[in-house]
């Protein structure tokens, strides 16, 4: 009787690991290096080591942004605007790195003006930010203030993990009540933790593991009432043509290489400028098409979300266990006899 028992509690350990072998582990920071940006006041040439000193953009490794302190990975700390303008790949960093406002002494975040806080995390319209590398993103506003049609997003790439935190503080435009937010594209074998926040959709085929998050469209949406979420965003941009305009800030364009390019202006432009701008140019259709929310299986596929190990899988442990604990019973009973 004592061997079946033992026997069975093994079988459970077994198969206890093997679930969780099979869930997305959080990366965690690993290196102590900490660098300052600021895009409304920071300058390239600063040390970046100080809130004083803040980097301007995020550059190469080889570059003089702030990217180029935190090649080896470490926390990246926002001590006033983040402004990614344009599609961005960050480079492949040797640890994780960390996004976020707070540097463990204070705080920086700050929410004002509302039409366009002072201190948070922005990507024009149509831009893309592609991860190579894990990266946490926690303790920091991240605005939103383009049109669906013209969001921007995360795309987790190389086998990476992006974290979303639960102390992040997703925003949007205040003429839109239901978004648009950022979407998040992940490509198989990389894998998207949700800790928190709020966003548009999730796509991709890799692993979601969400754990608090809002997802307003597509397969993972947890809104129980879909099409008048959608209603409500698609409606919304004839509520920008009052919107206030964003100060203008001359910025050195950032190409997909992290490059600069001088004497280039790229305003940030709200969607009641959008109206007047001329047609997009013919990347833009692209990225459109490929943050556009999941429709097919939107309402169906809401029970089966990921959380770490596939269904499937699951259900087979579920039943190996059903016929182990069988098992034993039925030895239990011969005993007896």
């Amino acid at each position: 009787m004592k061997k079946f028992l033992a026997f069975f509690a093994a079988a459970l350990m077994v198969l206890t690991c093997a679930v969780v072998a099979f869930a997305a582990t959080e990366p965690q920071v690993t290196n102590d290096t900490k660098a300052y940006v600021s895009f409304s006041t920071g300058n390239n040439d600063y040390s970046g080591l100080s809130a004083e000193e803040p980097k301007k953009q995020l550059l190469g490794i080889e570059d003089n942004g702030v990217v180029s302190i935190l090649k080896d990975g470490g926390t990246m700390i926002a001590v006033g605007k983040l402004f990614i303008g344009g599609d961005y790949t960050l480079p492949e960093l040797g640890s994780t790195l960390k996004i976020t406002s707070a540097d463990g002494s204070k705080n920086y975040k700050m929410a004002a003006p509302i039409e366009n806080p002072s201190c948070a995390m922005k990507m024009q319209k149509n831009a893309t930010l592609t991860l190579q590398s894990d990266v946490i993103i926690d303790d920091i506003i991240l605005f939103q203030e383009h049109n669906k049609d013209n969001g921007p997003k995360f795309h987790v790439t190389n086998g990476a993990t992006l974290v979303m935190g639960s102390k992040i503080e997703t925003t949007t435009n205040i003429n839109f009540p239901e978004g648009p937010y950022y979407a998040i594209e992940v490509d198989k074998g990389s894998a998207v933790i949700l800790n928190g926040g709020t966003y548009q959709t999730v796509i991709g085929d890799g692993e979601v593991v969400n754990n608090g998050a809002k997802i307003l469209e597509g397969a993972y949406s947890t809104e129980s009432a879909q099409p008048a979420a959608t209603e409500a965003v698609t409606e919304a941009p004839a509520a920008t043509e009052a919107a206030p305009a964003a100060t203008e800030e001359v910025v050195a364009a950032v190409d997909e290489t992290g490059a600069e390019t001088p004497d280039e202006t790229a305003p940030e432009t709200t969607d009641a400028q959008e109206a007047t701008e001329p047609a997009e140019t013919e990347a833009a259709p692209a990225e459109t098409e490929a943050a556009a929310p999941e429709t097919t299986a939107a309402a169906a596929e809401t029970t089966g979300e990921k959380t770490g190990a596939p269904i499937g899988l699951i259900i087979g442990i579920i039943a190996a266990v059903v016929v182990v604990a069988a098992v034993v019973a039925v030895v239990i009973a011969k005993k007896k006899k």
